[in-house]
């Protein structure tokens, strides 16, 4: 997974945390750690942009339909990659344990 990927990650694991408390405000995350919260994406931005430059770094909406989606996504990226390691990933419906195994 790139940079942006781990930090969408992030905010995967806060993100029942950050909807109950921070529902409709603007986060960023940066290597992967929570940066902070914001009241509107431009504080988000010039805040992210003095502290860590050009990025990566992540900004989005707590509770926004992109996010969430982003969110699913990368964890399914991840539990591909898993799969194809010979791991697995335990919500999952199906994953093959080794790139040998038919996929379904």
């Amino acid at each position: 997974m790139d940079a942006m990927e781990m930090n969408i990650s992030a905010y995967g694991h806060m993100r029942d945390h950050l909807e109950s408390k921070h529902s409709g405000e603007w986060v960023v995350f940066h290597c992967e750690k929570f940066a902070g919260t914001y009241k509107t994406h431009r504080e988000a931005a010039e805040d992210a942009d003095r502290r860590f430059g050009n990025g990566p770094y992540l900004i989005a909406q707590v509770g926004s339909k992109w996010t969430g989606e982003s969110v699913r996504e990368v964890r399914a990226k991840a539990a591909k990659w898993l799969a194809e390691a010979g791991g697995s990933d335990p919500d999952a419906k199906y994953i093959p344990r080794r790139r040998s195994e038919p996929q379904n």
